[in-house]
């Protein structure tokens, strides 16, 4: 329901939509999540947290956009990673493992990315048990 929002508007009032706050997020996001670039997915993740908000529905909202694109973000992420890491276990048959490099871009990322997880997943679950 909570994504939803901006087509309850536009549905109900498109003049309103028209002026609304959260049209120009909404318009670039499109883009954005077909693009699905990790730069412009955290950009975007910290635009929709920063939305403004006159109502506790619409503060739902905008924390569940927000979970949305971090969890998307993460995903991208994740593809990346396994991606990266099956390149370098071919690579490595080849011309072995440099342990700098490997830490550098497996060990360290993955670190990165299993806390990144930790904390959507605590988010997600607030978010559930207060809504």
């Amino acid at each position: 329901m909570h994504k939803k929002l901006p087509l309850f508007i536009a549905a109900g009032n498109p003049r309103r939509w028209e002026s609304h706050a959260w049209r120009p997020f909404f318009t670039k996001l499109g883009k954005i999540i077909a693009r699905n670039w990790p730069h412009e997915l955290k950009k975007a993740a910290d635009e929709a947290a920063s939305l403004p908000v006159h109502n506790d529905y619409k503060k739902k909202c905008r924390q569940w956009w927000t979970l949305a694109l971090r969890y998307s973000l993460i995903y991208k992420e994740y593809l990346l990673f396994n991606i990266y890491r099956r390149t370098m276990n071919e690579t490595e048959k080849y011309v072995g493992r440099d342990p700098e490099i490997w830490k550098r871009h497996f060990v360290d990322p993955i670190k990165k990315l299993t806390d990144e997880i930790a904390i959507w997943t605590t988010d997600l679950k607030l978010f559930w048990n207060r809504n």
